[in-house]
């Protein structure tokens, strides 16, 4: 038998309700706050950003002197950022990175990082509590110079041929990549026996065409890869000492940086010996040929020709040493073609040319000539258009210390 009370409970469930309700209120208060939370984490993540970036800049700009660490300014300008945008006291910059999620930006020249904590007061949720809530940002930018990781860029958007081989040459491309800009269905043209090996082959177009050979894994339809020295102004010759314009077909000749006007020109027998700096060549060209010797170390030629004829030409047949500046916004460059000039490059071993750095003809072709036995014809091609022939062999060393340097200013974290 059921015994039913007619007792009445009172109130219980205006005290559910109302506990309830304090839960519910408490969950909305958590979900608002934690709103804020969110909205204001984008807000100082944008801040964070902007200032790493800035301060990146500075580091590559200063790159040259401080090889990636800070004398103050950079961390200046990631504090004005921040300042500028409401942030004056929670921001710490390292130089370089001490807190990285990824340990590999820890302690790297190069890499600058920023951390800006705000104390985000309780609105809803101070009946949990009346503490600050912590909202944390962090940005890490990256500000070098850095090589442009391939050996060889050939820049031609869209002609056949870009790169172009013939005879029964040897060519070898060491330590980097080659990528051939060029979307045309015979990007490359390759016949005789020549051959050109690479760690690897990019082609913009769909196929390489001919009878040589392409040696390496070649991917094709490649999206292209922009002038990694399209950010360094042409070099400048205001300033520069005025040179007597060099004819030596006889004896040895040792010339000193500036401005050469009528160019400079070696031949016969004649050896010349061309001291640290840069040589500013402004008509007349630069032409070497015959036994004698070039020495060359730590220079940057550059090129600005009058007429058709003012080109750069390479072709001794004696010892050619050549090595670009190792500091400077031009360091690991050793030949300089103006940008606006068509004019060609013409370097050819014939069995003792060593020439080291970055060979720049972004709108002229590159002929390289390849007659003797394994010689270094420069540790980087930059050019709108390479032809190779020849029947020796020769390579291309590519090392990122020995090339120009590309601009690298980026967020990586």
């Amino acid at each position: 038998m059921l015994f039913r009370s007619n007792e009445k409970r009172k109130g219980v469930i205006a005290i559910l309700v109302a506990i309830s309700m304090v839960v519910l209120l408490g969950i909305c208060a958590i979900v608002l706050d934690g709103g804020m939370m969110m909205h204001n984490k984008r807000k100082i993540q944008a801040v964070a950003d902007a200032a790493a970036l800035a301060a990146a800049e500075d580091l590559y700009y200063n790159y040259a002197t401080n090889k990636g660490l800070d004398s103050g300014s950079a961390t200046n300008t990631a504090n004005t950022v921040a300042a500028d945008n409401g942030f004056i006291t929670g921001v710490v910059v390292n130089i370089p990175p001490k807190t990285a999620n990824t340990t590999y930006f820890n302690n790297k020249p190069g890499f600058v990082e920023v951390v800006i904590t705000y104390e985000q007061p309780r609105y809803f949720s101070t009946i949990w509590g009346t503490q600050k809530l912590p909202v944390v940002a962090r940005a890490i930018a990256r500000g070098t110079w850095t090589g442009s990781g391939a050996a060889i860029h050939v820049l031609d958007a869209t002609g056949s041929s870009a790169l172009s081989s013939d005879d029964d040459g040897q060519t070898t491309v060491n330590g980097a990549p080659i990528n051939v800009n060029s979307n045309s269905t015979s990007a490359a043209f390759a016949k005789g026996n020549g051959k050109i090996t690479a760690s690897q082959i990019n082609f913009g177009g769909d196929s390489a065409s001919g009878n040589g050979l392409f040696v390496g894994p070649i991917t094709t339809a490649v999206s292209p890869t922009p002038d990694p020295l399209a950010y360094l102004p042409d070099p400048d010759s205001s300033g520069m000492p005025l040179q007597s314009a060099v004819n030596a077909q006889h004896g040895s000749t040792t010339i000193s940086p500036g401005l050469y006007k009528g160019g400079i020109s070696v031949s016969n027998g004649a050896s010349l010996t061309m001291l640290p700096g840069i040589y500013y060549i402004s008509g007349g060209g630069f032409n070497f040929s015959g036994n004698g010797s070039l020495t060359a170390n730590g220079v940057l030629i550059c090129n600005e020709p009058s007429i058709s004829l003012d080109d750069i030409n390479i072709a001794g047949s004696g010892q050619i040493t050549m090595s670009p500046m190792t500091t400077g916004i031009y360091q690991g460059i050793t030949l300089w073609q103006d940008r606006t000039s068509t004019n060609p490059i013409n370097v050819t071993g014939e069995g003792e040319t060593n020439i080291t750095g970055t060979i720049y003809a972004a709108c002229a072709k590159l002929n390289v000539t390849c007659n003797g036995s394994d010689d270094t014809l420069g540790s980087q091609h930059i050019c709108c258009d390479l032809h190779v022939s020849g029947n020796g062999s020769c390579k291309v060393n590519y090392t990122q210390n020995s090339v120009g340097n590309a601009r690298v200013i980026e967020l990586v974290e």
